[in-house]
Formats: C-alpha cells, structure tokens, sequence
C-alpha cells in the first residue's frame, strides 16, 4: 500500500526527522511532521491522512493517546502508538482510544512497515464491513415492510421504521424486550392465540410464515391483519444466533378485498340482470338474473361472446358509443335475444369503469325486462 499519506506526530525533532526518511524509503507519502496534540486536532482535517504514526509522549498540555481519541471522535483514521514505554498502565490507555496498533521504541524498518502495512489492510477491511453496515441498515430502515432482528434469547437488537409504525410501540422500548410483550398475534378465524414466531424459529431452528389468517393484538386491543416471515440468523450450521422477522401490514388489503366481496355479493345477487363486458363488448360476468333471464347455464355459452349475440343494438350502436366517451353512460330501449332465439324488450343501462386515473377498464350494463 504505497504512496499512503503518513502523519508521524513527533516531538523529539532528530527521531521525527528520521522516521520520516524511513517512511519515505519504505515508498510512504510523509506529511509535515507535527509536534503537539493540539497540532494534530487543528491540522488532520486539511491534511487527511491514512495513518497517523503518533508518539505517547508530546508536547504541550495534551499527550498522544488523548490526541488520538479526539481524532477518532471525527475521523476514520487508523492511529499506531510510539512510545519508549511499555507498562500496562500505559497499554490499557492506548487500547481503550481504539487505536490500531503499538509499536514500542526502538523498532527496524521491517517491524515498522509490517506493522503500518497490516493496520492499514485492517482499517479497509473495517471500513468495508461499516460500508456494508451503513447500506443494510438504510435499506432495512427505508423498506415498507417491518423488520426485527432479535438475538438468540428473543430480545430486539433491531427494529425499522415501518415495523414501530405497524406496533405503534416506541424502538426505544422495544429494544432489548420480546416483541411480544407488548402485542401478539391470534388466528384471525379463530381468534386463537399463536405462539411467537420468534420462539418458534428458536426451537425449531426452521422458517416461520404465517399467511393473512393472521391478525396482530396491540395493547389496547386493537386490531391489524398481518403476514409473517420470520426466519433462523445461522453464522453456523446448526446453531441460531438470532431470528430476523419480517411483518407486512394487510389491513388495507384485507379492507379492499372485503369491500370487492360485499359488492360481488350484490351484483350476483341483484333482481336485474347485469353483465361486465371488456372494452370490445364481449362478456366477461354475467349475474345469476341474466343467466336466468337469458337461458344460459353454463359460462362456456356467453363467457367471451360479443354482446351483439344478446341484444341487437347495431341501429343504437354509434349513439352508444358516442355517449359513453362523452358522458361515460347510455340509457334506452333494447330488444334482448334468449338462447332459444326468442326476443324481448328491456331498458338497458350501461356505464364506462375507469380506474383511479381516469382510464377506461371496463363496461358495466344492467337490464329491467319491460315486456314478459
């Protein structure tokens, strides 16, 4: 790693200045040589070192492990200590800064370049895992879906956004607690209570889901329709050392699709006749009333078929199709057709569907028979 910028902090002027020929024998980029701690806070932004090379001992108020526990605090730079002393004291402080290394005076080139070569290899590795980190958890955070991360005990470690939004429960809270102290699930059927998937996972050490029939509980009671995934962290085979639980709220679904059944019901129900058709006229839905009216059994008789087959409307069809793309509906008279071929009248009502857009999807019609 060659041509890295090195800051040596130095106080004893000789020993700087030869360091930093040996640095720069060893093909190392070497920085202005500072003197002081004080020094190295005010100057490391500017310079931007990859490494600072920083002696225990220095001048001024401000020794070199405080100096480099300040530095540390903004910046991601790998420090290696110098120092002519070797008691644990002195250690133990160095080590609690974070720092990367120790090198104890006097010291070759050899044990030198090895040791800035491996400190600088393991700050990539570092800051590559930090990276890596840093994207997971924005993109774990930024999802919809609710996500917690619990350790081997089922306690959270982690919790996104959305999965506080669908709890209603504060991360702060639920860091550190089973998720199911504070709500739980139940057979939305049944109203069953469900064991926690966290625990399951634990146990069986196997995937968990739970499809819509699930229902989460929160603490006042109320309710939300949920889906499930939670699955085994293994860093081992064998051997769980935490679950990951994904949960989606469906409420909304559930409520739509609830809504599209009660209207189903009420179209395949009505007294009048009604039918969908697709945007070319051919029957799509055809309600047990016009089955009945019409004499058809079996969807294989009208499912696809041109309307023109059940009613003749070819005098009516440009003032149709003119009112539906102005008015997006047209009411009259139409002469049906039966199965058997017989006819008779009704009064036709037919309306344009558009999505939320605007966007014509589909034709609804329905029919009161005039004559028997």
């Amino acid at each position: 790693m060659a041509n890295k910028k090195i800051l040596v902090v130095e106080d004893e002027h000789i020993t700087a200045e030869y360091l930093g020929y040996r640095l720069k024998h060893l093909g190392y980029e070497v920085l202005p040589i500072l003197k002081r701690g004080e020094d190295v806070i005010e100057q490391v932004g500017d310079l931007q070192p990859d490494l600072i090379l920083m002696d225990i001992m220095l001048e001024g108020d401000m020794d070199g492990i405080e100096a480099a526990e300040r530095v540390q605090q903004t910046h991601d730079i790998p420090v290696i200590y110098l120092t002519a002393l070797s008691d644990p004291r002195t250690f133990e402080r160095a080590k609690v800064t974070g720092s990367f290394a120790y090198l104890v005076k006097p010291f070759d080139d050899t044990q030198l370049h090895r040791t800035i070569e491996m400190t600088l290899y393991k700050n990539m590795l570092e800051q590559q895992i930090k990276e890596s980190q840093k994207w997971f958890s924005t993109t774990l955070r930024s999802i919809g879906d609710g996500v917690i991360a619990s350790d081997d005990t089922g306690r959270v470690k982690f919790i996104n956004p959305a999965a506080v939004t669908i709890l209603e429960t504060a991360a702060e809270e639920l860091t550190g607690q089973s998720w199911y102290t504070f709500c739980h699930l139940i057979d939305a059927d049944t109203g069953e209570r469900l064991s926690d998937p966290v625990e399951q996972v634990l146990s069986s050490k196997q995937q968990v889901d739970l499809d819509d029939r699930a229902a989460l509980v929160l603490a006042d009671e109320r309710q939300k329709f949920v889906e499930v995934n939670a699955s085994p962290i293994m860093v081992k085979p064998g051997i769980v050392n935490g679950v990951v639980m994904v949960i989606r709220d469906i409420s909304r679904k559930k409520a739509v699709e609830e809504d599209l059944r009660i209207k189903d019901m009420a179209i395949a129900s009505s007294i009048n006749a009604m039918v969908i058709m697709d945007l070319s006229g051919n029957l799509t839905y055809a309600n047990r009333s016009f089955r009945d009216l019409w004499g058809y059994d079996h969807p294989e008789d009208w499912m696809g078929v041109p309307s023109t087959h059940f009613w003749k409307m070819e005098e009516k069809a440009d003032e149709i199709v003119e009112s539906l793309l102005e008015d997006e509906s047209w009411s009259g008279k139409l002469t049906a057709i039966r199965r058997d071929g017989s006819t008779f009248e009704v009064q036709y009502s037919m309306t344009m569907v558009v999505d939320d857009t605007n966007r014509p999807i589909c034709l609804l019609a329905s029919f009161v028979e005039l004559s028997a």
